[in-house]
């Protein structure tokens, strides 16, 4: 699922569309089974989404989805995310699905 762009009402409101906040949610619960407590450091998250369908959905708009569901719960803000290494796989329906690792990193770039 992708990060959708926020909605407007008539009356000037924005909301966030029922089919991200679900998705935001199911991310959230399958990292909370896990039994993780969250790192309180810098981090980087891998993903790897394994698509089922060719449907058009951008890497970034995939990845944004995860990084807003896991901030403050993985990590205890995004901005401690200092590396993402993201892709996306087509494999058949059968073998559909996301994989997600965070591991602690250094600060910075330093040696580079």
């Amino acid at each position: 699922m992708v990060k959708a762009r926020p909605r407007m009402t008539k009356t000037g409101h924005t909301y966030t569309p029922k089919t991200t906040v679900d998705a935001e949610k199911r991310v959230r619960e399958a990292f909370e089974a896990t039994g993780h407590d969250g790192f309180t450091g810098a981090v980087g998250v891998e993903l790897a989404f394994f698509q089922g369908t060719r449907a058009r959905k951008d890497v970034d708009n995939l990845t944004k989805l995860v990084l807003d569901s896991l901030n403050g719960i993985a990590y205890e803000d995004d901005v401690h995310v200092n590396v993402v290494l993201a892709r996306r796989v087509y494999v058949t329906k059968d073998r559909a699905r996301s994989v997600i690792r965070i591991f602690e990193t250094d600060e910075g770039f330093d040696d580079v």
